[in-house]
């Protein structure tokens, strides 16, 4: 048996968005706008993608806001949707903001795109991509090619309400009864919803197979600096990775600095 040496994580990063970011754009009230371009054209084949979105929080605000990730033909039109409905909404006003890295397959010479919608119409965030260049360890058959997401309500540009606890984990509120496919891979996203007097300090979210928090799929956490409804995270931005069948549920809780009402969903592959 041959002996192979595996690369190093996921390769360079040196294909990405300008450092001011691209500014998205959204439609209507909770319907979504244009496609805005991020990387076009993708000059390798892309395993990976760092997304970072900024400016979206204002004090006092409802900024509820979810964002498509899309795949194009160079140039534009006929998107796929890889990454469905990340959850950007009250994102901190300056480039901290919400981050998400994403293990994805997309070959060279495609677009990356995003569109977003939210509460507020014709609202805007601020996207930097970055393109990783390799899959990890030198293997690229299970490179995810299209996400899924559980949990978003795209009538109201959010997820499924939860209540974190103050000091502990809240009540454990369902996402899905059952999930579509086998997955391996998990993400999650939170927003403040409709709430608009948020407690400054870190909200640490749990995902779990089960109602009492014992099997536990993965662990992020979020955090607002201010009392401007404002969200940093999650941390890490990597997904977590565990092995689950198709037809399983999926449960957040939430442990905040306060007790305060959100909503959460899931992306897995």
């Amino acid at each position: 048996m041959p002996l192979i040496t595996p690369a190093n994580g996921f390769g360079r990063i040196y294909q990405q968005v300008a450092k001011a970011g691209v500014t998205i754009t959204c439609g209507t009230q909770h319907v979504l706008g244009n496609w805005a371009t991020l990387l076009d054209p993708l000059s390798y084949d892309l395993f990976g993608v760092h997304l970072q979105a900024w400016g979206v929080s204002s004090n006092g605000a409802d900024t509820r806001m979810l964002m498509n990730i899309g795949v194009a033909p160079t140039g534009g039109g006929s998107e796929q949707v890889v990454i469905p409905y990340l959850d950007v909404g009250h994102a901190f006003v300056t480039g901290i903001g919400r981050q998400y890295f994403f293990p994805l397959y997309v070959p060279a010479g495609k677009a990356m795109r995003a569109q977003a919608q939210g509460f507020v119409a014709a609202d805007t965030v601020l996207v930097v991509a970055s393109a990783y260049e390799l899959p990890p360890h030198g293997y690229a058959e299970d490179a995810p090619q299209e996400w899924t997401q559980y949990g978003a309500d795209s009538a109201s540009s959010q997820g499924v309400a939860v209540t974190s606890g103050a000091g502990s984990y809240g009540t454990e509120v369902q996402i899905t009864a059952s999930t579509s496919r086998d997955h391996r891979w998990f993400h999650v996203g939170i927003d403040w919803g409709s709430n608009t007097t948020i407690s400054l300090g870190t909200y640490r979210v749990r995902l779990s197979k089960d109602t009492g928090g014992t099997e536990v799929i993965g662990i992020w956490d979020f955090v607002a600096l201010s009392n401007n409804e404002d969200i940093n995270g999650p941390y890490p931005c990597f997904p977590s990775c565990f092995p689950l069948p198709a037809g399983s549920p999926l449960y957040i809780d939430v442990d905040g600095a306060a007790a305060e009402a959100m909503t959460a969903m899931v992306y897995a592959y």
